[in-house]
């Protein structure tokens, strides 16, 4: 199978010791401005050539609000799509997922001892007129890394932060950081103006050093921005102001899009043929987003690693990708699609649809009759389709699954932090580095683990993400996680399914991102 250049390994060099990366002019909005529109079977085709007018207005409906527009305490990674409009982070990422300069210009990998360094871009300011210098960056991780915020998990190799002069910081790291690049092109490396730190309103008025900034925001419903005029990448704040809706319902988001009420909307696979056929653009292309029923390996009879096979050979991945997704999506038994470098193609067949070899295995544990657990999964039209047709498989050998369909913004609440539910039916949005994912996931104690809970040889996997000082010996340790995950049953994953996005042909510059998280750097409309 040919592999895509947006699966290729992304940090292959990135461990020699002193490596730098330097920066380039204007390389950030360069990335992201060309076009890549679509035929709707990711064949890039150009959209209609046009001059962005630059006091636009680019009006864009995305299926979640935020849960916080302060980055270190918000609880789910869609957050991003609104978070990159406000905040900057140190390190960017093209749409490709390659690490480029952000507020940091370059940065050095050193592995004994391990840290890492990096200069800090000039002549930057917040939106409240506060400097970014070595001392805001070091509050900032500071901060991201307390206790009480939502990515330390991410940032937990740093053992402390330096300032080194104005525009130069070090990390100390208790592990090569290997990881770290673009783990700061991701919520932990956003930077937030510290003269916000205290002021309680930060989560609905947030002071960031990005793009745009925000003149109104009514929680849940919309947010407005305008461009930040003394941003340090001028190109790429393409539209003089933005509109962000969001809309959980597909016919809703359809219908403003094509009646003229936006210009860009993440669409439902089953809906693309019809505004291919009102004429507009559309991307349709596979991401690292996974859809999968998470299990709490403390609830229900899910401490049993024979139910858990169970389960997995209880559903019809193929069944749901077609019927669903309208087959715009991968079946998949692991957390990283084909042709990912942290995919392990060994593992792809370990769970086939076989109801008969559930049914042994339910028997071999002592459950020939079959059980009962309750699954949460958000009020999203796919999410219910997804929930109701597992919920009908598995009642084929003989378990009874009870649906709780809540709110889409209280599902992460309700599931990883008020431990309501045995299982959930969610996407795990794409992370920068694979060892984010796992880590989240399936780590003990992992922010996103229901249980808290993980076996051996995922664990023996992990640490040595954590510890490797070779690139390759990283990237195996990786597959050796995503095996574990597989062979320990620790998931059901079900499916990669394509990220779909349509967009009037006036929208400019527009390109999907692999981490699902799209970004709008050189984004806008012609005049």
């Amino acid at each position: 199978m040919h592999t895509p250049s947006r699966w290729r390994p992304l940090l292959a060099l990135v461990l020699i010791a002193s490596l730098v990366l330097a920066a380039c002019g204007g390389e950030n909005s360069g990335e992201a401005a060309e076009d890549t529109g679509s035929s709707g079977d990711g064949t890039a085709e150009a959209a209609v050539p046009g001059e962005i007018d630059r006091e636009g207005t680019l009006r864009l409906i995305y299926t979640v609000a935020p849960t916080s527009y302060d980055p270190h305490r918000g609880s789910s990674s869609t957050d991003n799509t609104s978070l990159n409009l406000v905040f900057d982070r140190l390190v960017h990422t093209t749409p490709d997922g390659d690490p480029i300069p952000g507020l940091a210009t370059e940065w050095t990998l050193e592995a004994e001892p391990p840290s890492m360094s990096l200069t800090l871009r000039e002549d930057v300011t917040f939106h409240d007129g506060t400097p970014f210098d070595a001392e805001a960056a070091k509050v900032n991780l500071d901060r991201a890394r307390a206790e009480d915020s939502n990515v330390a998990s991410d940032l937990v190799t740093i053992e402390s932060v330096e300032v080194v002069d104005t525009h130069d910081i070090k990390l100390n790291l208790t592990e090569p950081g290997g990881a770290l690049p673009l783990i700061l092109s991701d919520r932990g490396g956003m930077m937030m103006s510290p003269a916000s730190f205290d002021d309680p309103n930060a989560d609905r008025q947030p002071v960031g050093a990005g793009m745009y900034r925000v003149t109104d925001y009514e929680v849940g419903v919309q947010t407005s921005f305008e461009r930040y005029e003394d941003y340090w990448d001028p190109e790429a704040a393409a539209a003089a102001k933005v509109e962000l809706t969001y809309q959980a319902d597909d016919s809703t988001r359809l219908n403003a899009l094509l009646g003229g009420q936006a210009d860009w909307v993440n669409v439902a696979a089953g809906d693309i043929s019809t505004v291919e056929d009102e004429g507009m653009v559309v991307t349709s292309e596979p991401d690292l987003a996974l859809y999968h029923m998470q299990l709490n390996l403390a609830r229900s009879e899910f401490d049993d690693p024979l139910v858990r096979e169970a389960l997995n050979f209880a559903v019809d991945r193929e069944g749901l990708a077609e019927a669903i997704f309208d087959g715009r999506a991968t079946p998949s038994v692991q957390p990283f699609p084909e042709g990912y470098f942290a995919n392990e193609p060994d593992v792809a067949d370990t769970y086939t649809y076989d109801p008969e070899r559930a049914r042994e295995l339910l028997a071999e544990a002592g459950l020939e009759d079959g059980f009962s657990f309750e699954l949460l999964t958000a009020q999203l039209d796919g999410f219910v389709r997804v929930s109701e047709a597992l919920q009908a498989q598995l009642a084929e050998v003989g378990i009874d699954v009870t649906l709780n369909v809540v709110p889409v913004n209280e599902v992460v609440q309700t599931a990883y932090l008020d431990k309501v539910g045995d299982a959930v039916m969610i996407t795990f949005q794409g992370r920068p580095d694979p060892s984010q994912t796992l880590g989240r996931l399936y780590s003990e104690g992992g922010p996103s683990n229901p249980s808290g809970e993980s076996s051996p040889a995922f664990m023996e996997a992990y640490d040595l993400i954590l510890s490797a000082t070779d690139e390759d010996a990283r990237v195996e340790a990786i597959r050796e996680a995503s095996v574990a995950v597989v062979d320990d049953a620790l998931d059901v994953v079900l499916l990669h399914a394509n990220a779909n996005y349509a967009m009037r042909s006036e929208v400019v510059g527009f390109a999907p991102y692999i981490t699902a998280k799209p970004e709008f750097r050189g984004v806008g409309v012609a005049g």
